[in-house]
């Protein structure tokens, strides 16, 4: 089937939304507005109304305050469409209707109201007669228009649109046709009619291939008498227009064409930004990566004014490469070519040196690596990659037991003090090499830094409870929040369930450190009541009944211990 998604692109160049200019009126009179006639602005109808008020005429200046306010809300109508607002987009344009606008421009934007209804509702996944109604009131809407005089190529666009959209894609064109009848070299006729040969060639390609070959030929001919006209300095309109003509080439799997297209459009113009990226698509897919490196250094050369795009996607280019070090350089001289560019330039360097340090690690080179990986920070602190990288450095360190894990954790930690993973990575190493206070301060760090982590919250209370017996009241209080927390969590059913698993396992641990610091305290019956409630998890704890025991002895007075 035929996609009616048609306009996204040509309209996306230069939408359907466009900025009225209102048409001042020199006759300050109050004739009775005939059929198709336009509201004029509101402060024309206005001052006609005081101007009848004032010698007395209270009728005349009754229906010109109607009209000031359907005028008024004519133009609030318009800001709603501006903002997707289509419920009150509506009840602006019903006022502005009943005071008496019927002239083009209000139907034309009545129509643009309509497409944009039937596109809501069919984005919604609302099939048939609503959607279809919608399209039928856009296409009677335009037709009003242009019956009025309406002289937007515009309208002639929308009425097309509305044809397509509901399959009647002979009509769609001769109405085109029509319109480009009127206005020749109009590019918005151009792209409109383009774009529907486009369309149709790719849905025919397979069952109708002469049909198809003229549709292509059709489309390839309008983009290019656009392109044709083009200046030095390129309208959205032509650019879309040259990508548009490379997109055909690549139908017919002509890549050297659609190379060549738009790289006629990049000479012409070196700072129409979006050829570059279309470029960079159609020849890195191709892996023809050294041609496309050589013309991007070449633009760049010649074009000193323009030269922070071509370096920005020859970044890309040597990346994709794994030249990485060329590539840092072409972001860097991006970024002091266009201030604009230095916050991405900083995200590419850091993944350029995360790829660095990957390469590293993958050949077994774990310090060259980090060095990496830590360069990759200095460019974007918070690059999660980066960040990711220096942890499972990290992980494998404490997997290996090895001292060098603690001078690890100590450069990183020094150089970037604000990464709770890290901080919680070096809690559990010097807890499994049995340094406590270390342990303890490095979990209290990670916990400053992420304080809702119900894990991390339950390990630095258990460090505190089980080998320091010290700090209980704020080793009551972490395991009560990661109680909570860990809830939360795993009661939250957005969440992934691995995640969710985790988390009951986590508040699970918190419960049961928590029975265990109340029989500590001897407060037995709050041990009890949360013992009860572990037991409800269906989680296996093989202490359970030790603990049950330990608060029965005690109630007793015998006052045993539990075994840990």
């Amino acid at each position: 089937m035929i996609s009616r998604a048609l306009f996204c692109g040509w309209c996306a160049v230069a939408p359907l939304l466009v900025t009225v200019t209102w048409a001042q009126e020199s006759d300050t009179s109050s004739p009775t507005l005939p059929t198709g006639s336009e509201l004029a602005s509101p402060d024309v109808h206005f001052d006609r109304a005081e101007r009848a008020s004032r010698v007395g005429n209270t009728q005349e200046a009754t229906t010109e305050y109607a009209r000031a306010e359907g005028s008024a809300h004519f133009l609030l109508g318009k800001i709603a469409l501006r903002r997707g607002d289509l419920q009150n987009t509506l009840s602006h344009f019903d006022i502005a209707q009943a005071a008496g606008a019927d002239g083009p421009e209000f139907h034309y934007w009545r129509g643009v109201y309509e497409l944009n209804l039937a596109q809501f509702l069919a984005g919604q996944g609302v099939v048939g007669g609503l959607v279809i109604g919608a399209y039928t009131d856009a296409l009677d809407r335009f037709d009003r228009a242009l019956d009025r005089g309406s002289d937007r190529p515009e309208a002639w666009v929308g009425k097309s649109q509305a044809q397509f959209s509901m399959f009647r894609f002979d009509e769609a064109l001769a109405t085109l046709e029509k319109g480009i009848g009127r206005f020749p070299d109009d590019p918005y006729l151009l792209g409109a009619r383009a774009d529907i040969h486009l369309n149709l060639y790719t849905n025919l390609r397979e069952s109708d291939a002469e049909a198809a070959r003229s549709h292509w030929e059709n489309a390839v001919g309008d983009y290019q008498h656009i392109t044709a006209n083009a200046s030095d300095s390129l309208t959205p309109y032509q650019v879309y227009a040259f990508q548009k003509t490379a997109e055909a080439y690549q139908w017919q799997e002509d890549v050297d064409a659609a190379r060549d297209a738009l790289v006629a459009g990049i000479e012409r113009d070196p700072a129409a930004s979006g050829l570059y990226s279309s470029l960079y698509g159609v020849l890195s897919r191709q892996e023809r990566l050294d041609e496309l490196a050589d013309f991007l250094k070449r633009i760049a050369e010649e074009n000193p004014g323009v030269q922070a795009t071509p370096l920005w996607y020859l970044g890309f280019t040597e990346h994709q490469r794994q030249s990485f070090g060329a590539a840092i350089d072409a972001y860097r001289r991006s970024a002091q070519a266009n201030p604009e560019y230095i916050a991405g330039a900083r995200t590419q360097i850091a993944e350029a040196h995360v790829a660095q340090g990957a390469l590293a690690q993958s050949n077994d080179d774990p310090e060259m690596a980090l060095s990496y990986y830590l360069r990759a920070l200095d460019a974007n602190p918070e690059h999660p990659s980066a960040i990711t990288g220096v942890g499972s450095l990290g992980a494998l360190e404490v997997a290996a037991g090895n001292e060098s894990a603690r001078r690890f954790f100590a450069k990183v930690t020094s150089m970037y003090e604000d990464h709770a993973d890290w901080w919680n990575n070096y809690a559990f190493f010097c807890r499994e090499t049995e340094n406590f206070e270390e342990s303890y301060r490095a979990y209290r760090r990670a916990i400053e830094l992420s304080p809702e982590d119900a894990r991390i919250l339950n390990d630095c209370a258990l460090i505190a409870l089980y080998h320091l017996d010290r700090d209980l009241d704020q080793a009551e209080e972490m395991f009560f929040k990661a109680w909570r927390n860990g809830r939360a969590v795993a009661e939250d059913e957005s969440q992934d369930p691995a995640v969710r698993e985790e988390a009951l396992v986590t508040y699970g641990d918190a419960m049961e450190n928590l029975v265990r610091l109340f029989i500590q305290q001897n407060k037995l019956d709050e041990a009890t009541d949360v013992l009860d409630e572990l037991m409800t998890l269906g989680q296996d704890r093989p202490m359970a009944e030790n603990y049950r025991r330990n608060i029965a002895e005690r109630r007793s007075g015998d006052g045993g211990e539990s075994d840990r």
